[in-house]
């Protein structure tokens, strides 16, 4: 005698089967879309502290041989707290170029000229610019900081304020906040230091 009751799987079971199996599904998508969000950011974040660490070190080589321009001008023309103009041999061809770092947004951008002409001028018409960092989160905090030649015995006239660090600065510091969002625990501080040659040759 046959059982009145099926012995297969029922439209409910069937249903049921499905939507566990959606579940599921959907979950593991979730998860992984979580994951690689999370390596996107982890990889981004090793990226901008990687491109900070290079650019906070060749600003420091250059500013440590910042000198009197082809033109005659001092070595530092700007000196604030997020945006520092002077003159270096950067690329060792035997000109002084004018060179402007500043922060635009989270973007730290560089800016050089080349000497040309005599007597040489610095045409603002033959700049170049290019963004050297991204993700700068100082906010307010100072990225570059002046120190006069009694650093670091004299705690008490450095950091330079700003009246006196265009007569005074022979060392100066760059501090860089990196990072993504609001997170404070994903932010990466990168800092270097350079002693300007010249005002060092002339003590």
């Amino acid at each position: 005698m046959r059982n009145g009751r099926s012995q297969g799987i029922t439209i409910i079971e069937l249903l049921v089967a499905i939507a566990i199996s959606s579940i599921v599904g959907l979950g593991l998508v979730s998860l992984q879309y979580i994951l690689s969000q999370n390596q996107i950011a982890i990889t981004k974040s090793y990226k901008s502290v990687d491109s900070a660490n290079y650019t906070a070190s060749i600003l420091a080589k250059e500013a440590r041989g910042a000198k009197q321009s082809d033109s005659g001008a001092y070595y530092l023309y700007s000196a604030g707290d997020q945006e520092i103009i002077f003159y270096s041999d950067i690329d060792l061809d035997g000109n002084t170029e004018w060179v402007r770092y500043y922060l635009d947004g989270s973007d730290l951008i560089k800016e050089t000229i080349e000497p040309s002409g005599y007597p040489p001028i610095y045409d603002p018409l033959s700049k170049n610019i290019s963004t050297v960092s991204e993700n700068v989160v100082n906010g307010n905090i100072p990225i570059f900081y002046y120190y006069n030649e009694d650093w670091p015995s004299d705690t008490t006239n450095n950091p330079l304020p700003a009246d006196n660090r265009l007569g005074e600065t022979s060392t100066i510091k760059i501090y860089l906040i990196v990072g993504s969002g609001d997170d404070s625990e994903k932010r990466y501080t990168v800092e270097a230091s350079s002693q300007i040659r010249s005002v060092k040759e002339n003590l």
